[in-house]
């Protein structure tokens, strides 16, 4: 469902699985965020189906894509140096020595000169096995093999232990520092480490690069149907989960036992794409069969949005997401919770109470920044947000605040507060009249919806 405001469209979530929100932020203040991510992982890009695609296991549990050529011309990311946040980064730098210097000068100065191909994605992978250890992998083009020889002779120079450069058949590789690997030859080049650091090369790695050099192609991630279609819908950065990484987790086989469905299979997507003045997220969720139809079956959601919440929201928004629950499902599954139900004879607001008193939708939205202090990189900011939701019968909130632990609501004219400390990043303020209650750390937004008030410029 999609309601039009003012020309501003709002997503509607379908389901409880599946979301989708717009942001709209300056791309220039997106550069710092395009740059951290890329000089982490060299760069990264696109074509349909890259060589190195081929070193992902389809065991692989976790898979992130990152599409750089696209980041490359929204960023103007081949001019990195001449970004002021990296010219203050320069400025600020204590702990590099000369060697990691010219490392990271080279790829400031000059991205190519890596030998890293920057026009096919770049890929990271996780994989764990039946004893909870995990590969981590991270697998890339080779644009120019002699210059990613000499980048990888110049990581040398900062190594603090032996760093050999060895060939073995057809590739090369070198163990690096703790714990880990990088393997290359003409075409790609392939980065593999586990969660154990050991003094000594690990062999097992080498070896285990090896056998991905050599994956069949039934063995390959894109023998994923789930994955190959998240791959042919990505962005700029994408993720793409597998339910089976929790496979070994205690909730993972309650979750079956209680529920009947099959834990396995289920895939989540997430979607990250910058555009000019906007950034959108959008999250897709691939079930298997039983869970297919236990979602058709028991829907949460509902399709009727309470639209009188939006007049209580700035006009501007920099993310917004909305939905409509359905209180008698979602009280039904709540109930069948041992707990819940407990709590249903023992609490002195019930959790059938506490649902019937909600209207059933919720808007949040994200609609500016605060300076909260300042650093030697610039202002230090923070988002400003707002959570509205209509209420049936408003007694019955003002009720559970009373019985709240200790002053964890403050009192104040007309709202409550929690205060800022160490668990609590920001000051955070709540206001209720007979129609809706609104949470938000904008402390002008709630005075004026406790005096009655919308804002001028609103989203209704």
């Amino acid at each position: 469902m999609s309601f039009v405001h003012n020309s501003i469209s709002f997503f509607d979530v379908k389901n409880i699985f599946t979301a989708s929100f717009a942001a709209k932020i300056n791309i220039m203040s997106l550069k710092p965020f395009f740059y951290f991510v890329l000089c982490i992982a060299f760069f990264a890009s696109c074509t349909k189906t890259p060589n190195h695609l081929s070193l992902i296991p389809n065991e692989a549990q976790v898979v992130s894509v990152y599409n750089v050529s696209s980041l490359i011309q929204k960023g103007d990311l081949l001019n990195i140096a001449k970004l002021e946040t990296i010219k203050k980064l320069r400025a600020n730098r204590k702990d590099f020595n000369e060697n990691e210097e010219v490392i990271i000068n080279q790829i400031l100065d000059n991205p190519l000169s890596t030998g890293i191909n920057i026009e096919q994605d770049w890929f990271s992978f996780i994989v764990q096995n039946e004893e909870d250890q995990k590969l981590m992998g991270f697998s890339a083009g080779v644009a120019d093999k002699k210059l990613l020889d000499e980048f990888v002779m110049n990581l040398g120079n900062v190594s603090p232990k032996d760093f050999e450069i060895k060939t073995k058949s057809s590739f090369d590789y070198v163990f690096l520092e703790n714990n880990g690997v990088l393997i290359w030859d003409n075409e790609k080049m392939l980065v593999l480490g586990d969660e154990k650091f050991r003094s000594e090369p690990n062999e097992a790695l080498l070896q285990k690069g090896e056998e991905l050099l050599k994956l069949s192609s039934g063995n390959q991630i894109v023998s994923n149907k789930s994955f190959v279609n998240f791959y042919n819908q990505k962005k700029d950065i994408n993720v793409w989960f597998s339910s089976n990484l929790f496979a070994n987790e205690r909730e993972y086989k309650e979750f079956e036992e209680e529920s009947g469905l099959n834990a396995e299979d289920n895939y989540l997507s997430f979607f990250l794409d910058f555009k000019v003045g906007e950034i959108k997220l959008s999250a897709k969720f691939d079930g298997n069969a039983s869970v297919k139809e236990y979602i058709e079956d028991y829907k949460g959601l509902g399709d009727n949005f309470n639209t009188d919440l939006l007049a209580y929201l700035p006009a501007d928004y920099l993310s917004f997401t909305s939905l409509m629950f359905n209180k008698d499902l979602v009280l039904d599954k709540a109930l069948e919770n041992s707990m819940v139900a407990m709590a249903e004879k023992a609490s002195k607001v019930t959790p059938t109470e506490l649902v019937e008193s909600l209207g059933g939708s919720f808007a949040l939205s994200i609609y500016d920044f605060k300076v909260d202090k300042e650093d030697s990189f610039g202002p230090n900011e923070k988002p400003l947000a707002a959570f509205v939701f209509d209420l049936n019968d408003k007694a019955v909130l003002e009720e559970l605040i009373t019985i709240l632990p200790g002053n964890y609501l403050e009192k104040e004219n007309g709202y409550f507060a929690i205060k800022k400390d160490r668990t609590v990043p920001d000051n955070i303020y709540l206001a209720i009249n007979d129609e809706a209650a609104l949470i938000s750390n904008d402390l002008k937004l709630i005075k004026q919806f406790a005096d009655g008030n919308t804002p001028v410029d609103n989203l209704s």
